[in-house]
C-alpha cells in the first residue's frame, strides 16, 4: 500500500480509529521506503514569482505563452495521492488551476509532454526519468529537504510553504486478523530483503530511500496520513465519485 491507498480511505471516511488499531480494516506489517513527491511543469510554461503575492503568502503564478487550452493540473486519476496533493498544493500557494484527472501515469505524463496539461504531481519514481531526459521541468519536490538526485531543485517548505510537504511513501499491510506473531516474522523478512545492497542502490535510483520500520510505527504514519488527507478532502470540499 502506499500514499494512494491512504487518499482513498480518506476519501471513503473510513475511521481513523481503525486504521490506528489496524485490526478491522488491515493488518500493518511494515514501511518500506519514502519517494520524493515532485511538482513538475511542462516544457511551455514559465514560473513567475510575484512578490507581493509572497508576501501574502501565495506566491506561485503560472504563466503561459497561450491560454488557450486553459490552465490544467494533472494527476494519476481522482481520489489518488498526487490527486489531493495537487489540492494540498492549491490551498497552500493560493493557486487555482482545474484538476484533471488521467487513468494512471503514464497518459497523465503524455500529456504533460504534449503541453495538454500544465503542471502535473507525480513521484519520482516515475517522473524522474522524464525530468533527467529533458521533457518536463521540475519546479519543487514537496519535501523539507532538497534531494541528491535533483540538488538544484528547492523544496517547497524554503519557498516558503512548510505546510506543502508530503512524501510518496510505500508500505505493505496484510489481511485483518492477522496473528502478531506471522505479523512480527514477514516484518523480520522484508527488513532483511531491504537491507540487500542491490535493493537499496536499485530504489535509490528512483528517487526513493529504504526506511523500513516497525508494525507500531507503519500504524502510527498511517493515521497522521489519514488525518491529513482528511483534512484536505474537506478543506476542497471533495466529494466521492
Amino acid at each position: 500500500m502506499n500514499l494512494l491507498e491512504t487518499a482513498r480511505f480518506a476519501l471513503r471516511g473510513i475511521s481513523a480509529n481503525k486504521l490506528r488499531s489496524g485490526l478491522t480494516v488491515l493488518g500493518i506489517l511494515i514501511g518500506v521506503a519514502a519517494v520524493i513527491m515532485l511538482v513538475a511543469v511542462g516544457n511551455g510554461a514559465s514560473v513567475q514569482i510575484n512578490n507581493q503575492i509572497q508576501a501574502l503568502g501565495a506566491n506561485v503564478i503560472f504563466v503561459y505563452p497561450s491560454n488557450a487550452r486553459g490552465t490544467g493540473g494533472a494527476s494519476q486519476g481522482f481520489g489518488t495521492g498526487t490527486h489531493l496533493l495537487s489540492e494540498l498544493f492549491k490551498l497552500e500557494t493560493g493557486t487555482n488551476f482545474v484538476h484533471v484527472p488521467y487513468r494512471g501515469t503514464a497518459p497523465m505524463l503524455a500529456a504533460l509532454l504534449a503541453g495538454e496539461i500544465q503542471i502535473a504531481t507525480d513521484p519520482s519514481t516515475t517522473v524522474l526519468p522524464q525530468i533527467q531526459a529533458g521533457g518536463v521541468r521540475p519546479i519543487a519536490t514537496a519535501m523539507t529537504k532538497r534531494t541528491a538526485k535533483l540538488p538544484d531543485v528547492p523544496t517547497t517548505a524554503e519557498q516558503g510553504f512548510p505546510k506543502l510537504v508530503a512524501p510518496f511513501w510505500l508500505g505493505v499491510a496484510a489481511p485483518g486478523g492477522t496473528p502478531p506473531d506471522v505479523i512480527n516474522k514477514l516484518n523480520a523478512a522484508f527488513r532483511e530483503a531491504l537491507n540487500d545492497d542491490a535493493t537499496k542502490a536499485r530504489l535509490d535510483q528512483l528517487g526513493a530511500e529504504v526506511k523500513p520500520s516497525t508494525p507500531q510505527e507503519f500504524g502510527k504514519l498511517l493515521a497522521e496520513e489519514y488525518a491529513l488527507w482528511s483534512g484536505v478532502v474537506k478543506a476542497a470540499n471533495i466529494q466521492p465519485q
